[in-house]
């Protein structure tokens, strides 16, 4: 994924569709599923470069979350947040 988003793009939209566990409460806990079975930590996704893309779409088990259920208000990042922060 890395070397697809570091080399020199013909496309402007990604498509993820693997798993992501969502840990709430510690980023380094959270981690998207390679496709050789690896996790890759949500931290280690914020030095993706999504810049120049006009639609990502996240489609897997949990991408969809920031939160948990009876969290104390804080915001909570998940992969939706830092795929935003790192195409904008």
């Amino acid at each position: 994924m890395r070397s697809l988003l570091s080399s020199d793009r013909t496309f402007s939209m990604l498509h993820v569709d693997t798993h992501f566990s969502q840990r709430p409460g510690n980023i380094g806990r959270s981690w998207l599923l390679i496709g050789d079975g690896a996790h890759r930590p949500l931290n280690a996704l914020r030095s993706l470069d999504l810049g120049g893309l006009s639609l990502v779409t996240l489609s897997a088990c949990q991408t969809g979350m920031a939160g948990a259920f009876g969290d104390d208000g804080r915001e909570v990042e998940g992969l939706p947040t830092v795929v935003h922060q790192r195409s904008a």
